[in-house]
């Protein structure tokens, strides 16, 4: 499957007969099918798996992509480690997330210091872990995430900090951003914060 990767959400959108699809419920079922993708018996599910994966695009998706590539962070050697290592600035809302992406990690992912199952919301880890799973890096890069003003919705510092790691990735593994563009992890979110509408997202 090397040379194909997942529909975005808005193809799927249009297999299901335009039924609103949120990025939440896209991160859920672009896991349970590379969940799939990996279990032993997986070939016998292949005309269906296939069903939701697209080939590469054209020079139009690739035109547009020169002009994301043009926006990311730069990736540079740590000095010490010798990995390559980007970081991704990124907001929602009024939620402001930096992720530093590091190379030849052990998959560790830490938010504010903590361990990202500070997130109790099993759909916000989705949306958090999705950038990992669309590039099939999960588990081999570690990931710093740091977020300014975390309140809002329970989604809004998972979406953060998903594209500040979307966007670090795509500088560290430029082959693999046309993925990430297509399934919508390169774009900021432009809407404001809600009047009267604030949430705490951690549970100290």
């Amino acid at each position: 499957m090397n040379s194909t990767f997942w529909i975005t959400k808005e193809v799927l959108q249009l297999k299901t007969n335009g039924e609103r699809i949120t990025d939440e419920m896209f991160a859920g079922f672009v896991m349970a099918l590379e969940y799939m993708s990996q279990l032993p018996n997986a070939s016998l599910e292949k005309e269906f798996i296939d069903d939701y994966r697209t080939l590469r695009s054209g020079d139009v998706g690739n035109e547009t992509l020169r002009l994301y590539l043009s926006e990311l962070p730069i990736a540079h050697v740590h000095p010490e480690t010798g990995f390559l290592e980007a970081h991704g600035h990124s907001h929602v809302k009024a939620t402001i997330a930096t992720a530093l992406v590091s190379t030849g990690g052990t998959g560790k992912i830490t938010i504010d210091g903590h361990h990202y199952d500070i997130l109790r919301d099993i759909q916000a880890r989705e949306i958090l872990l999705s950038p990992l799973i669309v590039t099939g890096l999960l588990g081999k890069v570690d990931i710093e995430a740091k977020v300014i003003n975390g309140t809002g919705g329970k989604s809004t510092t998972p979406r953060a900090i998903r594209t500040a790691t979307a966007l670090a990735l795509a500088a560290l593994y430029p082959d693999l951003a046309e993925r990430l563009r297509l399934a919508g992890m390169l774009n900021y979110d432009k809407r404001r914060r809600e009047r009267n509408k604030v949430f705490l997202f951690f549970l100290n």
